[in-house]
């Protein structure tokens, strides 16, 4: 899995397309690169758009932790940086997420439907290995050095929700939960 959810963006690459159907491009090696392909950028794409399936956690995966776990290491996962506020305009492009906030398009909630689905069938994989998971790492980008990129409303509508269903049952099963939010 880490190789699954590794971001090529740190990576020589120039341009490449995620799994997501994203297109991305960047400046240099050891650089972020910037989403510059969306492809729901119209609605109507959505019908023909297939969203990617969920690596499966393998045993291997599941032996990694076991061994930490008994050598006395802490145990974690992550996943990508921009992992689902950001997932979202990158699928949408910045502009029409932030309008579909802000208009409350129906459609959108379906997208971040699938978005929260992807990522609990991750999060739920590492669970059923039956090891004790101390911390998750997560990263999504909330904010700019002046303020949140959500109102209160619109984070607690479309983010909070997804957030408590995906991070809820890792703090229930003792994990820590490393969510780095920028901002």
């Amino acid at each position: 899995i880490r190789k699954a959810l590794r971001n090529p963006q740190w990576g020589q690459h120039r341009e490449w397309v995620d799994a997501w159907g994203c297109r991305w491009e960047k400046e240099e090696a050891g650089t972020n690169g910037l989403v510059t392909g969306c492809p729901l950028e119209t609605w109507e794409n959505m019908e023909k758009w297939e969203p990617p399936v969920p690596p499966r956690i393998t045993d291997e995966d599941c032996r990694r932790l076991a061994v930490s776990h008994e050598a006395g290491e802490l145990t974690s996962f992550g996943v990508e940086h921009g992992f689902f506020f950001m997932r979202c305009y990158y699928l949408r492009g910045f502009e029409n997420y932030m309008m579909d906030v802000a208009t409350e398009e129906p459609r959108l909630d379906e997208l971040i439907e699938i978005i929260a689905s992807y990522y609990e069938s991750i999060f739920d994989g590492y669970l059923e290995c039956g090891v004790p998971i101390d911390f998750v790492r997560a990263a999504d980008d909330l904010g700019t050095q002046q303020t949140s990129m959500l109102g209160p409303q619109y984070f607690a509508r479309y983010v909070a929700p997804k957030y408590a269903r995906l991070f809820h049952p890792m703090r229930k099963n003792g994990a820590h939960v490393y969510l780095h939010a920028d901002g």
